[in-house]
């Protein structure tokens, strides 16, 4: 029994110098030399595979919480999908418009969970889970598509016919880029020119109008979608043929006075320039950078009407079934879709 607890002492290394030397030699007494080696040799054997023991259990628990939090992340995401599948019932149209786009945006993960809703007992449920699916594009879902196409509401049908169109076709878009400004391809919007009335009078509620020198012309830049419009007044200080100048409400505040310095011609006509903006996107706090081309040219100014349309765009390269082609994507309606 002694000779344990004294092998357990030495092996953890929790025994004192003192009581160590006064062990060595009463062992010498009793013990041959081999027997001592066979002894200690144990010990120190032991006392290794201990610290390597040590050391594997930091190294583990040091590992652990990367995986737990990827883990975590995914629950976190798994969680989040199955609130948006619920809202996919919602009756107003904005709704489930905006939760299709959000479970699009989901990916893969979001696939099965779709797979499973499309057989849920609420009609709206089942055709938004195919419109789902089709904005995600995904070879799993083709088979349980193609079973809903015999569901008894032609909605739901609809949608999942559109949805196997896409399913079925192997599409991916790699190298995506945002690019502030340029046309690549030599390719520039023409068809997502937004006309703006101006008018000589005041809008409501606007504060802290800006002493103007000349002629004034309001008009409101509209922006975004249909469920979260920015409205971003702007003043014309119409001098011309001298200096004509833009007041900005940049942050939507109806106030004109916290918006930085009037804003001066960057054309080669009258006015035309580059608007950086923030823009507020439907289920989100934040903003995001757009940039718009904003310009009143002769007709313009005849009719009283401004123009303008998007310099922000994304570049890359589509692949279809094998072949690849070169894309520009324009979010005109600068809704974030």
């Amino acid at each position: 029994m002694r000779q344990k607890t004294l092998f357990s002492l030495v092996a953890t290394r929790e025994i004192p110098d003192g009581i160590l030397k006064f062990t060595l030699t009463l062992m010498k007494e009793i013990y041959s030399p081999l027997m001592m080696l066979v002894i200690f040799g144990g010990m120190f054997v032991t006392s290794a595979i201990a610290q390597t023991s040590r050391q594997t259990k930091i190294l583990a628990t040091a590992a652990q919480p990367t995986t737990d939090a990827a883990t975590q992340r995914r629950i976190n995401r798994l969680k989040r999908i199955d609130v948006l599948i619920k809202r996919l019932g919602d009756e107003k149209k904005n709704v489930h418009k905006s939760t299709v786009n959000a479970l699009g945006k989901m990916g893969k993960l979001a696939v099965q969970p779709l797979i499973n809703a499309l057989g849920d007992e609420n009609l709206l449920v089942r055709a938004n889970a195919a419109s789902a699916i089709g904005l995600i594009g995904s070879q799993r879902a083709v088979q349980p598509l193609r079973k809903v196409l015999k569901d008894k509401e032609q909605s739901v049908r609809n949608a999942a016919k559109e949805a196997l169109t896409i399913s079925q076709i192997a599409v991916t878009v790699v190298c995506l880029s945002y690019l502030p400004r340029g046309w690549p391809l030599r390719l520039a919007p023409t068809s997502g020119i937004r006309m703006i009335t101006l008018s000589p009078k005041v809008p409501r509620n606007v504060k802290n109008i800006p002493v103007l020198k000349h002629n004034r012309l309001w008009g409101q830049l509209q922006l975004g979608s249909p469920y979260a419009v920015n409205r971003i007044l702007f003043i014309i200080d119409d001098g011309r043929p001298d200096e004509v100048i833009m007041h900005l409400d940049a942050d939507q505040d109806r106030k004109f006075t916290n918006n930085g310095e009037a804003l001066k011609n960057q054309g080669s006509g009258a006015f035309a320039r580059v608007l950086n903006l923030q823009i507020r996107h439907q289920g989100s706090e934040t903003t995001t950078p757009y940039i718009l081309w904003f310009f009143i040219n002769d007709r313009g100014w005849r009719t009283n009407r401004a123009d303008s349309y998007s310099r922000c765009h994304w570049k890359g390269i589509l692949s279809v079934d094998g072949a690849t082609y070169d894309i520009v994507l324009f979010d005109n309606p600068a809704d974030g879709d």
